[in-house]
């Protein structure tokens, strides 16, 4: 008796299997790495924005006044994509884990971004 498996649907086999990290590593699509905060501030600055370096540097110093606080902070959405493809961002989006919404709050009024 065949069962019916749709392409790109593992087994039951296949489910169990450990993954094949080597055969991961070869998929790569790119050995480009996302620009850490200093070099993606560095480039802002010399492409002559230096408004978004600003900003940007707020956000990282954001994201450290959360992680000293006890959360989490992640750059997210289309400021992420537009680093990937080389685009100038409008804006960027934080994700925050593992504080209450006032503490959130707290932390962005001391940094003079929530009015």
């Amino acid at each position: 008796m065949s069962t019916f498996k749709p392409d790109g649907f593992p087994t039951a086999d296949e489910d169990t299997k450990e993954p094949d990290l080597e055969s991961k590593e070869k998929e790569k699509v790119s050995d480009e790495r996302f620009p850490m905060p200093d070099e993606y501030r560095g480039r802002l600055l010399e492409l002559g924005h230096e408004a978004h370096a600003e900003a940007y540097t707020k956000v990282i110093e954001l994201v450290n006044a959360f992680e000293k606080a006890g959360g989490r902070a992640l750059l997210v959405g289309g400021s992420v994509r537009d680093v990937v493809f080389g685009k100038l961002s409008k804006d960027f989006d934080l994700e925050v884990y593992g504080l209450e919404a006032e503490e959130i709050e707290r932390v962005v009024q001391d940094h003079g971004c929530l009015g």
